[in-house]
């Protein structure tokens, strides 16, 4: 890929669009109770490295920084969680909420585990509207050996809650 030339256009959005496969062909819209959906990355914290990953430079992580609302409600993301640990599911997501995907509105693809523990949190600090306040969770990227994060740039996806 060549260096741009000319200044790039910035992702603006009001919303995002993050779903899960919980069935088999229907993704189901988390996005409802995300205050905050980032994809980041880091060094692999694997204590063995193939002859591709020393290739490279190193095998690297990547993950979901989510940060949500806390409810009991059955259709929650925390109960979602709370229910699921370790569970692992595919995913979609488009970072500027568009659902029509093209090369300049991209979604992305690929699988996510679930944390194991209590990873939502539950309970907090006073607040004067008796609110507790959102939980930051990672969801690892699985798709191993590669640790695949799929660019999609066609198609359209469908908000279902």
């Amino acid at each position: 890929m060549a260096l741009p030339t000319t200044p790039s256009t910035r992702i603006k959005a009001n919303n995002v669009f993050f779903a899960l496969n919980k069935a088999t062909t229907v993704f189901s819209d988390m996005s409802w109770d995300c205050i905050m959906v980032s994809v980041k990355s880091e060094d692999a914290s694997n204590d063995q490295t193939t002859f591709y990953d020393a290739s490279i430079g190193g095998a690297v992580d990547k993950y979901f920084e989510i940060e949500i609302i806390q409810s009991m409600e059955s259709t929650s993301f925390w109960q979602y969680l709370y229910s699921n640990p370790g569970k692992e599911l595919k995913f979609q997501y488009s970072p500027t909420g568009v659902l029509t995907l093209s090369s300049t509105n991209p979604g992305f693809t690929g699988m996510v585990r679930l944390p194991r523990l209590l990873a939502p949190g539950l309970g907090g600090a006073a607040a004067v509207d008796g609110t507790y306040g959102s939980e930051t969770i990672r969801l690892d990227i699985v798709d191993d050996p590669s640790n695949l994060l799929t660019q999609v740039t066609t198609g359209t996806w469908t908000r279902v809650a």
